[in-house]
């Protein structure tokens, strides 16, 4: 027989009471979700036309489209009751799997996952706008092209390679997004909102500088401590992509965009307990990157490297907003709600900062 305090009869409570609020919300947030494929333009469900039901979500899987310009799917989530008379803008996140794998079956099943049981869902529904994520593989065989952070090989694909120039077959998505929506009726603005979170992070705030004209707003957590600086020298040091822009000419054809990036509001934030450093890694920095990051920001990422960045950043006179979470690991969750205000307060053509919140 069984003996339990008071307390601890509460504790098992609670913790039950959580368990099954979580199986709950996994089940609802599968089973109320319309699931649909789109193959070459043709919507594959049933004989009848597909309509868009304003009552329920939708799950839109959008397969490959080489005349579009993208070689790689991507999954669109549309949350119920959006409105058809003001257009809403497009969330974009990019995925992120985690790790290598030659599967791209892999890949696509984490990046459905993310729509459907994870943070970037919650923030679609919260903001009511259409999420858009990325099938981007990351393979084994190819492990120094990290897809999902958009480094500096990503720039150096060669046109052959399935994975050349993946930064404006996000842009196409984008468009053929657009166009999907709007003969669903949903209209969209034509700047896009962009979030992630860790390697996504990087890829949203490398992306902007890249492609300023495209991004209303960004919110990028877990970067390591160290966001790509729009500015081409640090130090009397060159800064190429993805630590600045000196060099953006010659790896994309076009230079740095400065006037499109000062209307790119951002929100870039780190934990105070964030130990997840890529720094060490060959996948994320090479040797030549690394010992720039070594001399100018610092080898310790948490709180050397991003106390030097933030420093830098309140020096640029831009819209870039930068947050510490103290109590926070590696984790977006904690900043959910303060992404949420922060996307809204930028929902407009000015740029606007929040005030986070903060744990005692």
């Amino acid at each position: 027989m069984f003996h339990y305090s008071m307390r601890e009869l509460m504790r098992l409570f609670s913790e039950a009471a959580v368990f099954i609020c979580i199986c709950v919300h996994c089940c609802w947030s599968q089973d109320a979700i319309r699931e649909i494929k789109l193959d070459d333009g043709v919507f594959v469900k049933s004989s009848e036309k597909f309509e868009l039901d304003p009552a329920a979500a939708t799950l839109i899987e959008v397969s490959a489209n080489k005349p579009s310009k993208f070689l790689f799917p991507y999954y669109l989530y549309i949350p119920s009751g959006l409105p058809r008379n003001d257009p809403v803008r497009l969330l974009v996140e990019p995925n992120n799997s985690g790790t290598t794998c030659d599967d791209f079956e892999f890949h696509r099943q984490s990046a459905k996952d993310l729509v459907l049981l994870k943070y970037p869902r919650q923030l679609a529904d919260r903001l009511r706008t259409p999420l858009l994520v990325p099938v981007f593989p990351r393979t084994k065989l190819q492990w120094n092209i990290y897809t999902q952070a958009l480094n500096r090989n990503c720039l150096l694909v060669e046109g052959d390679n399935p994975l050349h120039r993946i930064d404006l077959q996000l842009l196409a998505m984008i468009q053929h997004a657009r166009e999907l929506l709007r003969n669903l009726g949903i209209q969209t603005k034509p700047r896009i909102f962009m979030d992630g979170f860790s390697a996504s992070g990087s890829f949203v705030d490398r992306f902007a500088v890249l492609h300023p004209g495209n991004v209303r707003a960004l919110a990028a957590g877990g970067i390591n401590g160290l966001p790509i600086f729009p500015i081409e020298s640090y130090q009397k040091l060159s800064l190429p992509f993805p630590l600045g822009v000196a060099d953006l000419k010659s790896l994309v054809g076009v230079p740095f965009d400065a006037d499109s990036y000062r209307r790119v509001s951002q929100y870039l934030y780190m934990g105070a307990l964030d130990d997840n450093d890529t720094f060490p890694h060959s996948d994320a920095w090479d040797d030549d990157e690394r010992v720039l990051i070594a001399k100018l920001f610092g080898c310790k990422m948490m709180p050397d490297r991003w106390t030097r960045s933030q420093k830098i950043i309140s020096g640029l006179d831009l819209p870039i907003q930068t947050v510490t979470y103290r109590c926070a690991g590696h984790d977006p969750e904690p900043a959910l709600d303060d992404v949420v205000a922060f996307f809204n307060a930028n929902n407009g053509d000015e740029p606007k900062t929040i005030t986070p919140h903060q744990c005692p």
